[in-house]
């Protein structure tokens, strides 16, 4: 016994339909009606207006009418994906008539691969666009602009602020582009910290309501904004804020996008923490947390260079706490450590922000302060060898016994332009006028004047 047509269409596994040169279908298989919901209705009828064709149907009939190349296309059913195959040829062996044979081939593997790799494709520009930064740019300050221009461009935005918390509890705007000036004002006075902070992670996105009962959002003409907090460790290193002047729809690819830029971005902030911690350890003394010599001399030299641009002025302070070898002979090494780090926080809490404090080593501590006379800085210093002489300095000696260390300093001081304009010859003044404290008896404070070499400005009480 023969085959008939259409028991052929069902030895064909894949959704097939054959249709006429007037598009009117006049045979499909088993597997075409379940993805498509065809039944014996759908005979004669135009196969554009099966519900499975209806969004490509100008691609369809262009294709269908036309000789030349097919078009390629798609159609959907659930989660799969067909592609179509079309053949006009050997179509016409099979029927007696001009037709054409619509292959239905399930390509949901393939294109699910393809989004995948492309995925993967979009995480890996986004990773190496964010990641690099740190490594092109040679000012930290810098990363911060370079992160958002990089985050705005892989997530279509055009608006950004890259926001950080300060240590008086406030924000700090890093970056901004595309907000004004009034939104930087807004943040740093506080403004809106509450809007946000109230962001947890992974993101906020904000209602537009939400949106306009801030006066400085509507002033910018803001329809889409979301707030990123920036995670190290679990703690919040910052907020990442991304808009636009127009609406947009947040969706999964979106959030997708998104989640991936504050991943990568917090990786680049972990990098500059660590990067900070080594800088801020590189010119630390370890014991004491002043700056060490190090960071010292290059404070010393950007200062004189100030001196010669804007004729300005400065002094320098060289303290030695009198007689330290004994403290450690007698009271132990434990002992001496203590005496270093509180004379430390004294010197932090008698000088400016503005003043530099190191440890000069061993025993000596150097003060550099800007803007500063000879007569000013040694009221400063004499202030400092006073508070000194009345504290009370409790330490436990090596052998674990609690001991009150008498201490005093003596100290030199030299002042550019005044003196000199060289580091050299001001560093050297300085520990000519505090060995010349020590020669007169300790505990007291020397200006060094290059016409009398060395003035006394205050003796020991």
């Amino acid at each position: 016994m023969g085959i008939t047509i259409n028991s052929m269409l069902e030895l064909i596994s894949i959704p097939v339909v054959v249709v006429r040169h007037d598009l009117t279908v006049i045979d499909f298989n088993r597997a075409f009606m379940l993805i498509s919901g065809a039944g014996k209705a759908s005979f004669g009828m135009d196969v554009r207006d099966i519900g499975i064709f209806r969004d490509i149907r100008l691609e369809l009939t262009e294709t269908l009418l036309h000789e030349g190349r097919a078009k390629r296309m798609y159609v959907y059913h659930g989660d799969s994906v067909f592609e179509l195959w079309i053949d006009k040829n050997r179509a016409q062996e099979i029927y007696d008539e001009k037709v054409s044979i619509i292959y239905l081939i399930d390509v949901t593997r393939f294109i699910n691969a393809e989004k995948e790799l492309l995925r993967k494709n979009r995480e890996l520009m986004i990773a190496n666009s964010i990641s690099n930064i740190f490594i092109s740019s040679s000012e930290t300050e810098e990363l911060y602009g370079h992160i958002l221009e990089k985050c705005m461009l892989v997530g279509d935005f055009g608006l950004g602020a890259v926001v950080i918390p300060s240590d008086e509890k406030a924000l700090v705007v890093k970056a901004y582009r595309g907000f004004s000036l009034a939104f930087q004002r807004a943040v740093q006075t506080g403004q809106l910290t509450d809007f946000i902070t109230s962001a947890e992670p992974p993101m906020r996105v904000f209602e537009i309501e939400e949106i306009e009962k801030k006066e400085v959002f509507l002033k910018e003409g803001i329809l889409f904004l979301v707030v990123v907090p920036l995670l190290s460790s679990g703690t919040i290193l910052g907020y990442l804020l991304l808009g636009n002047r127009k609406e947009r729809a947040f969706d999964l690819e979106l959030a997708s996008i998104i989640s991936l830029i504050a991943n990568n971005v917090s990786l680049v902030f972990d990098k500059i923490k660590l990067f900070k911690e080594m800088e801020r350890l590189s010119i630390t003394d370890a014991l004491t947390g002043l700056f060490n010599r190090r960071y010292f001399y290059e404070a010393l030299e950007k200062e004189i260079e100030r001196v010669k641009r804007y004729k300005a002025s400065f002094s320098i302070v060289l303290i030695d706490i009198d007689d330290f070898k004994k403290v450690n002979d007698e009271y132990g090494h434990l002992a001496g450590d203590r005496v270093l780090q509180v004379l430390a926080d004294i010197l932090r809490k008698a000088l400016r922000k503005v003043d530099i404090i190191a440890r000069y080593g061993g025993e000596e501590f150097i003060l550099l302060l800007p803007n500063t006379q000879k007569a000013e800085a040694g009221m400063i210093a004499n202030r400092i060898r006073e508070e000194v002489s009345k504290t009370i300095f409790e330490c436990h000696s090596d052998k674990g016994i609690e001991v009150v260390c008498p201490v005093t300093i003596s100290g030199g001081i030299t002042t550019c332009p005044d003196d000199f304009i060289d580091a050299d010859r001001l560093l050297n003044a300085a520990d000519k006028a505090m060995y010349e404290a020590k020669s007169l008896g300790k505990n007291r404070i020397i200006l060094f004047h290059r016409e009398s070499t060395i003035f006394e400005t205050e003796g020991k009480k």
